[in-house]
């Protein structure tokens, strides 16, 4: 697959043609060899085209989102550049709501250029595609690349807001990097690059099979020959469901504004802008899901009144909208949520509290379309009892399943007093409702309130699995859930009888000291 390349472009016919290309200082071919000509090239056209800054950087070159910021682009420059090549670009083309981060490689020597000292990701030894390759500095880099990722994510920014770019050797880093990552990414963009230890694949391609992937490569490039790009994505297309390889005529190895506009489009396609987000709820809609996320691990993911009304928003509005066939809530953090925020709800009147979370459940018997949650940890309460209406439900091993109502004087919720025996049994849901008790993982599988359970560390699983609904009939998914769904009317009254129930019983006397023994005992959770 990767053989001897001839060029083909008539702007290229051989190396005494190299002065008709645009590089950054001239090239006196007299006092070359053809060997020395071609290192020349290589450390001039590597970033041709782009602001001629050559600061040896240590410290990524960052440009912050200029509203609410949503999403990350990362992208890797091309050997000798440094991030400040790309920053300009990369930062005309990304939209209001998403950060970029143009890290600079360290200097290292690079054999192909002689040993001399430059900015790489990796050591390159070679530009023939059979020659060797530094397998260990590969690596190191994409350690590197990797942790640049989880540092969005503990900045709150989900693996699946976060696109991977780069140019030639930074395009390789990108596109190695992210098969290699277990996590769904939003995206990766590839130009005038090719596939790191392209031997060692599809079988190192642990994650990312899924995630689109534009690769751009110009058809006159002497540097990365157009040919490695073909047959980068003819081996990439064996096993990545989303690639697409668009081609440049007359382009050498540099960009312009066709491609960069390709560029433009495809990041408004797979980061477009959020709405309804919080700090504590992150949603994004991608191969029609849309992915909610609760986001407040400090206290558990507990649902407070604006968290509330920020989800019934979002399952409204994606009822309406065309590119949703999937609501899907998960979590951030070890707790899938541990239920009401208490104290954030005693700031608001008790009848206010009450209308909120009403509308909330009306919202969630009412929607259209299915309905999954992913339970990454934990579910007390509320988070608990919704499951009953939910259409599908993943649980981590790590999760469990508690309603402490009578622990707190309080009464079922979320029609769970309708739901649970229909779905438990009568006598395990009494147990549940009446003594609290506490249901694992597996047993919830058991009874039917969890489809499927994953080990924890393979839990991003479930993402990749329903990718697919993208390819399924969405009038025949809805059809059918018009047809299993729950009586809505029923289930409407429902709710409004426990609201009635749980007003009744938070005005009385002895709630005060059973939900400060609560609390009490919550922190210890």
């Amino acid at each position: 697959m990767w053989a001897s390349v001839k060029y083909q472009c008539t702007e290229f016919q051989s190396l005494s043609n190299a002065r008709r290309i645009n590089v950054d200082r001239e090239i006196n071919q007299e006092s070359m060899n053809a060997t020395g000509l071609l290192k020349q090239l290589m450390g001039n056209l590597l970033f041709a085209g782009r602001p001629k800054k050559r600061q040896n950087m240590t410290s990524p070159v960052v440009i912050s989102a200029t509203a609410k910021h949503t999403a990350t682009l990362i992208f890797f420059h091309g050997l000798g550049d440094t991030g400040h090549g790309w920053a300009s670009s990369m930062g005309a083309v990304r939209s209001p709501h998403i950060k970029v981060i143009c890290p600079t490689a360290p200097t290292i020597p690079v054999t192909f250029n002689a040993g001399f000292r430059m900015p790489a990701w990796f050591d390159l030894r070679s530009l023939d595609s059979s020659g060797p390759e530094d397998e260990e500095g590969i690596r190191k880099a994409t350690e590197m690349v990797h942790s640049l990722i989880a540092e969005e994510v503990a900045a709150g920014i989900p693996t699946t807001r976060i696109v991977l770019g780069g140019f030639s050797q930074g395009g390789a880093l990108a596109i190695y990097s992210a098969l290699t990552f277990p996590e769904p990414l939003a995206g990766v963009i590839a130009l005038s690059a090719w596939l790191l230890l392209h031997k060692k694949f599809p079988a190192e391609a642990i994650g990312n099979r899924n995630t689109p992937l534009l690769q751009c490569h110009g058809d006159c490039d002497p540097i990365v020959p157009y040919k490695w790009g073909q047959t980068t994505a003819t081996l990439l297309k064996q096993f990545m469901t989303q690639t697409e390889f668009k081609t440049y005529r007359g382009m050498m190895h540099t960009t312009d504004q066709e491609e960069m506009r390709d560029i433009k489009k495809f990041i408004e396609k797979v980061l477009k802008p959020m709405t309804h987000v919080s700090s504590f709820i992150l949603s994004s809609l991608k191969n029609g899901i849309q992915k909610v996320v609760l986001n407040k691990p400090a206290k558990k993911n507990a649902l407070s009144p604006q968290m509330y009304k920020e989800l019934t928003m979002l399952l409204n509005e994606s009822a309406e909208n065309n590119e949703v066939m999937v609501f899907a809530l998960t979590a951030n953090g070890d707790f899938f949520s541990s239920g009401n925020d208490l104290i954030a709800s005693m700031e608001l009147t008790l009848s206010s509290s009450l209308v909120i979370v009403k509308e909330f459940i009306d919202a969630v018997i009412m929607y259209p379309k299915l309905l999954i949650a992913v339970v990454n940890g934990p579910a007390i309460g509320i988070a608990t009892t919704i499951l009953g209406m939910f259409d599908i439900v993943y649980a981590s091993d790590k999760a469990y399943f508690q309603t402490p109502f009578s622990s707190l004087g309080l009464v079922a919720e979320g029609c769970s007093s309708y739901t649970f025996p229909r779905l438990l049994g009568h006598s395990k849901a009494g147990e549940m409702l009446y003594l609290g008790y506490k249901m694992n993982a597996q047993e919830a599988n058991q009874y039917g309130l969890v489809s499927k359970v994953y080990n924890h560390d393979s839990l991003e699983e479930v993402w990749n699995y329903l990718n697919m609904i993208s390819t399924l009939s969405s009038q025949s998914i809805l059809a059918t859930k018009r047809l299993c769904k729950w009586n809505k009317e029923i289930l409407l009254k429902v709710n409004k009888e426990e609201m009635k129930e749980l007003k009744n019983l938070i005005e009385s006397p002895e709630l005060s000291e059973r939900m400060l023994s609560f609390l009490t005992r919550k922190n210890k959770l």
